[in-house]
């Protein structure tokens, strides 16, 4: 995951060479100190962006993954 978490910010800042600042110990202790409620307003939040750009059907008002 630290792989992961380097590109996309090498990505958003637009740079290829970008470091990490910050150690995996030190990133893991930060995350802890997120609220779960935080955790569960973005998941909300990113599905209803999934969900308007793609529309996936419902049965009976549940998304079905198979």
């Amino acid at each position: 995951m630290p792989s992961e978490l380097d590109a996309f910010f090498a990505n958003l800042a637009n740079r290829a060479d970008l470091m990490r600042e910050v150690s995996a110990q030190a990133f893991a202790k930060a995350r802890m100190q997120v609220s779960v409620a935080a955790f569960e307003v973005l998941n909300d939040h990113f599905l209803a962006l999934v969900d308007a750009q793609f529309g996936f059907p419902l049965w009976y008002g549940l998304r079905v993954v198979a």
